[in-house]
């Protein structure tokens, strides 16, 4: 079947996350330190990666979601994004695959006819190999450490780059 759809986790990949994940770390310390509980970077490094690996669902608020539509508006590419929802918005939450199949519904393409991209195997990569998408790991963050836990959650593509990411889909497109 040929490629009529890439969803594309705008947040994670193009790094827009990373000053959002800082705030929220500098706060969970700080609400920490006030009820007494002094955590060592280490500690909280280790709480991070437990979090990571244990496959902990974080979900973008609709208002960062906005914000990113409109800095995307400004720079010229949001023009590229047709279906402009967030999780959540439908009452579904990824990994939730139906959050997939309703952006595969909305955009009137069945889910074997999209590529997905995101910076997480758990939230993006594995929902979307379960529905039979492809799907590009953009290694980024912290979740960049991230690897699959079966043979059915390997990406069809990884790349750490924009460029890599654009050649990437172009050998996906072409197959």
């Amino acid at each position: 079947m040929n490629v009529r759809a890439v969803l594309f986790d705008v947040g994670g990949p193009l790094n827009t996350e990373f000053e959002h994940e800082r705030l929220i770390d500098a706060d969970i310390l700080a609400v920490l330190a006030g009820a007494g509980i002094d955590v060592t970077p280490q500690q909280y490094t280790a709480a991070v990666d437990f979090a990571v690996h244990a496959y902990a669902p974080d979900a973008h608020p609709a208002i960062i979601w906005h914000a990113t539509l409109e800095v995307l508006d400004r720079h010229g590419i949001g023009r590229f994004f047709h279906h402009r929802e967030v999780s959540g918005t439908h009452g579904y939450r990824k990994p939730d695959p139906r959050l997939f199949l309703r952006c595969c519904e909305d955009l009137g393409v069945q889910p074997e006819a999209c590529i997905m991209i995101g910076d997480r195997i758990d939230n993006d990569v594995a929902p979307a190999k379960l529905l039979g998408m492809r799907a590009v790991l953009f290694r980024t963050g912290r979740h960049a450490a991230q690897q699959p836990r079966s043979h059915d959650e390997l990406p069809d593509a990884e790349v750490r780059t924009p460029l890599e990411l654009r050649r990437a889909l172009e050998v996906l497109l072409d197959e």
